[in-house]
């Protein structure tokens, strides 16, 4: 077993989080330390995703049809 010091305020931001799941916090931390690698990869900046959305419309076609997935929206929450 690994113990491991953390702020006060770290601590009980992962409890909430593990309970907001129904989850204990050695479950919680257990599936973060799962998740897939991919979905911390770095995120476009703002002006690459305008860029990104700009060429996708391409000329003469404004309307941005393309999809998100939710993961990609909310990837800031949980």
């Amino acid at each position: 077993m690994v113990q491991i010091q953390l702020e006060d305020t770290v601590a009980a931001a992962l409890v909430d989080r593990a309970r907001s799941r129904g989850l204990s916090l050695e479950a919680y931390l257990a599936e973060l330390s799962t998740r897939d690698h991919a979905s911390m990869a770095p995120r476009l900046s703002g002006e690459e995703a305008i860029r990104l959305i700009e060429a996708e419309a391409g000329p003469g076609n404004q309307a941005y049809t393309g999809t998100y997935t939710r993961e990609d929206i909310y990837f800031d929450h949980d």
